[in-house]
């Protein structure tokens, strides 16, 4: 298990530095050709950063709902930052809650009776397949699109994060008690023998 969580680390890495490198390439990011100064290349790569955030937890969470509804589970709660969205009865609910170290968490529930023949792996990977999905688009977009120089250092930021969410989510860890998708994975494939 240790062997695959550096291994993960060291992909992790490399395609990070990938990614930095081709945005600083490319999009002149610290280039004063640009005729921008470095300082607002800098807000422009940090605003994007906060948001390319927001959204890839909400298409990580989302992605989460979608392919659980796909494999027949049951929509439960969906938290996203400090609201939760749960279910009661046949409504959706919304409350504020005070989140320790996670931005987002999807729970669904089985329905099956013999829940050990649901099927799980497309639930649980189901955010990290939206986030490469969205990732993908934007590296397109990045790469291929004939866009402003800002345009594409969004393009750039926001596949940088969700490369991040990607990785971070595939390793098999615990942030406070809660389990990563890697981690809730490999204890379902697991407890399946």
């Amino acid at each position: 298990m240790k062997t695959a969580k550096y291994l993960g680390y060291i992909m992790f890495g490399s395609i990070a530095g990938f990614l930095i490198n081709t945005l600083l390439k490319y999009s002149g990011v610290f280039s004063l050709s640009n005729g921008k100064t470095i300082f607002t290349n800098f807000l422009v790569i940090l605003v994007a950063f906060i948001f390319g955030t927001i959204f890839q937890v909400i298409v990580h969470e989302f992605g989460h709902v979608i392919f659980g509804l796909v494999t027949k589970y049951e929509f439960v709660s969906l938290g996203i930052g400090p609201f939760l969205f749960y279910k009661d009865g046949n409504k959706i609910r919304v409350n504020k809650i005070l989140s320790h170290g996670f931005l987002g968490q999807n729970v669904m529930m089985p329905i099956l009776d013999d829940y050990s023949k649901q099927p799980y792996m497309l639930y649980l990977l189901g955010g990290v397949i939206a986030n490469f999905v969205f990732s993908t688009i934007f590296l397109l977009v990045a790469l291929l699109g004939n866009f402003s120089v800002y345009f594409t250092m969004i393009a750039y930021t926001f596949t940088l994060v969700g490369v991040i969410f990607i990785f971070n989510n595939l390793a098999p860890h615990k942030v406070n008690g809660l389990l990563s998708d890697g981690y809730s994975l490999y204890f379902q494939k697991n407890s399946k023998k």
